[in-house]
């Protein structure tokens, strides 16, 4: 996750509060928000189980709703029951390997197989 993606997310969840209509980016009520685990919204469903939905979906707030950036029927796709459960890799990602190690990387390999091509092309 880089660090835009962070602040983004902080922001997000930073100007949120309980109680605003959770909306698809169709026009469709989703529920409300009901609570914030990490990087998570729960999601208040009044006839139904409740839910959370990951804050880098969101794509637009206003006082009054949350706006996700997919449509209600790909809910299922977006949807999550337990955020701890949900992406326990996802917080250590950045860990692992940052942007600049994974563009080094892809550089390195490019070139270590353009040299294999050369061998092939001189051998055959």
């Amino acid at each position: 996750m880089s660090l835009h993606h962070e602040l983004m997310d902080y922001k997000v969840l930073r100007d949120l509060r309980t109680g605003l209509d959770v909306m698809s980016q169709d026009g469709k009520k989703l529920g409300t928000v009901d609570g914030f685990e990490g990087h998570y919204i729960k999601v208040k469903v009044t006839f139904g189980r409740d839910y959370w939905l990951k804050a880098d979906f969101v794509t637009g707030e206003t006082d009054d709703q949350v706006t996700f950036g997919f449509d209600r029927k790909d809910l299922g796709a977006y949807k999550v029951q337990n955020p701890s459960l949900a992406d326990p890799l996802a917080e250590q990602q950045d860990a692992i390997i940052s942007d600049q190690e994974q563009i080094e990387q892809r550089a390195r390999m490019e070139r270590e197989l353009e040299e294999q091509r050369e061998q092939i092309k001189r051998a055959g």
